[in-house]
């Protein structure tokens, strides 16, 4: 039965509208997507029955290792369990310096039964060019899969045209589809892979630059290093499980694997949203597409060439959505200030760090602005400050005016109460001013569209 049929079914069975039959006919839908795709009830028994809490977890982790960030471990958890519904998937890059241990915490998932770790990456990987080579794109072919990198070191330090191939194969994965055609003729195509990727790389990820031109704003971000941190303790606890790490990586798995398949036998697609936190999650999604706005700029004057189209966040209010039902599935009383602190972060990893610093000085300033202010206040360049200055003006975010200023010289005085400047030189000082962001941009958007 198609979509169209089915609903018009409900409706008729149920006596609702179209908009109501809809929406239970997404629900039914989501179901049978974690039924076909999700074979719970023949899951591996649980390791630990009755140890399916976040606090085990936190438990575990704490005998071996200093955890300074629990929301990582949520976030991390709850990608996981977001591979249970359909549609739009989260891809997660686990972004920290090196020995931050974030790979051996998801080295921890790989037990679980539609996991595959992939340690190396090339442009053959999803589809070979051999017909008779079994490569990874047969076996997420009509599946729903969690890729496993724990490491992107591989990829980073591939050629650029490599790199440009494995990012293209990778921005059709996300959308379910894998297609490769070689010079001899072999041709490979998959389709329905539902995959969901958590990946972890060290902040040289963040230098590249065509996972945005190529991966197209797909990726989620977290930032595991903070900016001022002392590492005494993790470095104390390194030195205590050094002489049983084959107990601690057992113990972590373990735990980690038990918690999974409690919560995928309970997992709960349907769990409402309030108000309040759609609010929300719509303007985290917002600032995040104006951090990501790119663009060309000149490199004499630092000021844009062309209009900047900033993303519209359809998908990302979706990734922020399925997110936030799977933070909650993680326990019947998670809270939702918590899920806010989660996405801002991700948002603040995800975006540009430097526009991210200039936003936070917009926050602050009501008034009108030069660049030499924020020059200082942030410690960045005058022409990296110009730079992002411009990107946001292009976008309606800020607003700009010229004023001609006299720069240098000194005055003299006639004795008579004259005072004259001699020297020095005439400028156009720009200063700026924050006018609302995004919502100020779509209303001038909607007048440009009417006129």
């Amino acid at each position: 039965m198609d979509e169209n049929k089915e609903i018009e079914s409900i409706m008729e069975k149920k006596g609702v509208d179209r908009e109501t039959a809809y929406k239970i006919f997404e629900e039914r839908k989501e179901q049978r997507f974690i039924e076909e795709k999700h074979n719970i009830e023949n899951e591996e028994p649980a390791i630990r029955e009755g140890k399916a809490t976040l606090t085990y977890i936190y438990e575990t982790l704490d005998n071996y290792l200093y955890i300074d960030d629990y929301n990582r471990i949520d976030v991390i958890l709850a990608t996981v369990l977001s591979n249970m519904l359909s549609g739009t998937p989260i891809w997660l890059f686990i972004v920290g310096n090196s020995g931050d241990w974030k790979s051996a915490f998801v080295r921890s998932l790989e037990k679980l039964n539609n996991a595959m770790q992939i340690d190396q990456i090339t442009k053959n990987t999803f589809a070979s060019g051999q017909r008779k080579v079994q490569d990874l794109g047969s076996q997420l072919h009509k599946n729903s899969n969690i890729l496993i990198f724990p490491d992107l070191a591989s990829l980073t330090s591939s050629n650029k045209d490599d790199k440009n191939a494995i990012w293209g194969q990778m921005r059709n994965l996300y959308d379910g589809f894998i297609n490769k055609q070689t010079g001899s003729g072999v041709k490979k195509t998959y389709w329905d892979c539902h995959v969901t990727i958590l990946a972890c790389s060290t902040p040289s990820i963040r230098d590249e630059i065509l996972i945005h031109s190529q991966l197209g704003t797909r990726e989620l971000m977290y930032d595991t290093t903070p900016d001022m941190v002392d590492n005494t303790f993790k470095m104390d606890m390194a030195w205590y499980n050094e002489s049983f790490e084959e107990e601690m990586k057992k113990d972590i798995e373990n735990c980690v694997i038990n918690f999974i398949y409690q919560k995928r036998k309970t997992f709960n697609p349907k769990i409402d949203v309030t108000d309040d936190m759609k609010e929300f999650l719509k303007q985290e999604a917002q600032r995040l597409s104006i951090l990501r706005s790119s663009g060309i700029t000149d490199r004499y004057n630092n000021e844009t060439i062309n209009p900047i189209r900033p993303e519209i966040p359809t998908r990302l209010i979706k990734q922020f959505k399925r997110l936030y039902i799977s933070l909650k599935n993680l326990d019947e009383e998670y809270p939702d200030e918590k899920i806010k602190e989660i996405i801002s972060h991700i948002v603040d990893s995800s975006g540009n760090p430097i526009r991210s610093l200039v936003m936070d000085f917009m926050r602050y300033e009501k008034d009108w602005f030069n660049i030499q202010q924020l020059h200082v206040d942030t410690r960045l360049g005058r022409n990296v400050v110009k730079r992002e200055l411009e990107v946001l003006w292009n976008i309606h975010v800020l607003d700009k005016k010229i004023e001609e200023e006299q720069v240098g010289g000194y005055v003299s005085n006639d004795g008579y109460g004259n005072e004259t400047v001699r020297g020095g030189r005439v400028e156009k000082v720009s200063y700026y001013r924050f006018n609302g962001g995004m919502k100020q941009f779509d209303r001038k958007r909607k007048q440009s569209q009417l006129t």
